[in-house]
């Protein structure tokens, strides 16, 4: 029985088939069957997770060095991703440049190279291509419930703050209008209760509950999940590469890094949500 197999030659796929140990290749195209398998092992890379700097615990922004920390984190983490991307490009571009009778050439000779090696991609490359797209819709239906999930959260935040504190700072409001006649004493109470209305609220959604409780999910489901899956897919262009003879060593994937991006835009916008400096 001879053994078709997929592998990725530029814009078109190499239609290989195996018969009584003959090896013919042929092009077809690539369409419909962009990977094939979610292959195992992960493209080693550096961790951009560990660049990110550790939530801050301040309800208020002024004097506080996180947000320049977070911003500084973000635009590093934007720059790695493009300087990736333009290595990736240019390796993908000389993927592209290769004749397919030049890719039938190399393949067949790191095929003779690395038998085990050639067989055990070809083996890989043989999975189910509609569970590989199971497992990416899954992955897309997953993302858009934890945006939609921050979404409501925003909403909630919104809604239990005014409706927490725009009776305080009615009160303060009152009590410290240039016309009142109230007490100082009464006036730092009505301040000190608006602070700490707002500081109760904070807490709860922004520095210690419910937005830091998110960001731990959303980081925990790209890091088990989501990131591997799509590494996965990755590594079959890398391969193809290798098998092309084109040094694959500063080839990476920017999953991760997408990831960070994300999360990071995550906590700048929840962030963003706090005071400058208290009343007073």
């Amino acid at each position: 029985m001879p053994t078709i197999v997929l592998i990725p030659s530029g814009d078109v796929m190499l239609r290989l088939t195996t018969y009584h140990g003959a090896l013919l290749i042929r092009p077809r195209s690539i369409l419909g069957l962009f990977c094939a398998l979610l292959v195992s092992t992960p493209v080693a890379a550096q961790n951009p997770w560990a660049k990110v700097p550790a939530l801050s615990t301040s309800c208020y922004s002024a004097g506080d060095p996180f947000t320049d920390q977070i911003e500084a984190a973000f635009v590093a983490n934007q720059d790695a991703i493009g300087r990736q991307e333009q290595i990736n490009r240019g390796l993908n571009d000389q993927l592209k440049s290769i004749a397919p009778s030049v890719m039938q050439t190399r393949m067949m000779a790191y095929m003779q190279k690395d038998p085990a090696g050639f067989h055990a991609y070809m083996k890989d490359m043989a999975g189910d291509p509609q569970s590989v797209q199971a497992a990416m819709a899954a992955d897309n239906a997953r993302l858009a419930a934890l945006n939609k999930e921050f979404a409501t959260l925003i909403a909630n935040y919104s809604a239990e703050s005014k409706a927490t504190l725009d009776p305080v700072a009615a009160e303060m409001l009152r009590v410290t209008d240039a016309a009142s006649t109230a007490p100082n004493a009464e006036r730092a109470a009505a301040i000190a209760k608006y602070n700490a209305a707002y500081v109760a609220i904070c807490n709860k959604w922004i520095v210690k509950q419910n937005f830091p409780a998110f960001f731990a999910k959303f980081k925990a489901y790209m890091v088990e999940n989501h990131v591997p899956v799509a590494e996965s897919l990755g590594l079959v262009t890398k391969r193809s590469m290798e098998m092309a003879g084109i040094n694959t060593k500063d080839y990476q994937s920017t999953e991760r890094l997408q990831a960070v991006s994300k999360y990071i835009d995550y906590i700048r916008t929840v962030y963003s949500l706090r005071r400058r400096q208290p009343q007073g």
